[in-house]
C-alpha cells in the first residue's frame, strides 16, 4: 500500500462520523485513546482541523494523575 492510500485511509477515520463533535471517533474501537495516537503521529506534519479535533481529544481525556484511559471518558481517576 502506498503511503498516500495510508494517509487516505487514517483521514477517512478522522472523518468518521462523531456522537460529539468536540471528540474524535475511531470507527473499530470508538475513540479508543491508542489509535487515536497512532494517527496522530502518522499525520503529526500535516496542519488539519481533523488532528487539531484529535490532539483536543486526547489532551482533554488525560487523567488528573496523569496516565490516560484506555477509551476517551473512561476512568476519569486512572490506575
Amino acid at each position: 500500500m502506498r503511503t498516500t492510500e495510508l494517509r487516505a485511509r487514517l483521514y477517512e477515520m478522522l472523518n468518521a462520523p462523531q456522537s460529539d463533535r468536540r471528540r474524535w471517533s475511531f470507527k473499530v474501537i470508538p475513540q479508543a485513546t491508542e489509535p487515536i495516537c497512532l494517527a496522530i503521529l502518522a499525520l503529526r506534519h500535516d496542519r488539519t482541523t481533523e488532528l487539531e479535533v484529535a490532539v483536543r481529544s486526547v489532551v482533554t481525556s488525560q487523567n488528573r494523575d496523569g496516565s490516560w484511559p484506555a477509551f476517551i471518558g473512561d476512568e476519569s481517576e486512572g490506575s
